[in-house]
């Protein structure tokens, strides 16, 4: 039928336009999240978020707030061999493993301190950042991930929002 013989439905990988590396924006370099440039600019959003967030790290006023705490139990616990949960404590949803693991991890390396949870958490939104700017210059290119980059780091919500231990 003309229907299967289209070439917009065909699987066959030689013909099929969706797999053709010369026309697959996956493998076209000016959308892969690569280049001096990209990663010049990883590293000035790392440098300015360390920056911005440093003064809040290093006061002699940084306290958890309850559910930081009980995050922290959580961390402990894990930290120790005790057992833990996947969700925080006393809830069946609101997955928190990864985000006490690496608290668990900053204890272990600094020992058990407000700034070395905070310091954990702060290093998983760097990583979500920077998955945040690979997508931006995927769709936008590199000026828009400059702006999503800039946006987000200086954004004043997300210097508090960025080093909270949630659960």
């Amino acid at each position: 039928t003309p229907l299967e013989s289209s070439p917009a439905l065909s699987t066959d990988p030689a013909t099929d336009p969706a797999t053709d590396p010369a026309t697959d924006p996956a493998t076209d370099p000016a959308n892969r999240p690569r280049g001096r440039a990209f990663r010049a600019l990883l590293l000035a959003c790392l440098a300015l978020a360390l920056a911005t967030r440093w003064p809040q790290l290093s006061s002699r006023w940084l306290e958890l707030d309850g559910d930081e705490a009980v995050h922290g139990l959580m961390a402990e616990r894990l930290r120790v061999g005790r057992d833990t949960t996947l969700f925080f404590m006393g809830q069946r949803y609101g997955l928190s493993i990864v985000e006490v693991a690496l608290s668990a991890a900053g204890c272990a390396f600094f020992g058990v301190q407000a700034w070395a949870m905070k310091a954990g958490m702060l290093g998983l939104w760097l990583i979500g950042a920077g998955f945040l700017l690979a997508a931006a210059r995927r769709v936008g290119g590199l000026g828009a991930a400059v702006l999503a980059g800039v946006l987000l780091v200086l954004c004043p919500g997300w210097a508090l929002w960025s080093l909270k231990a949630r659960g």
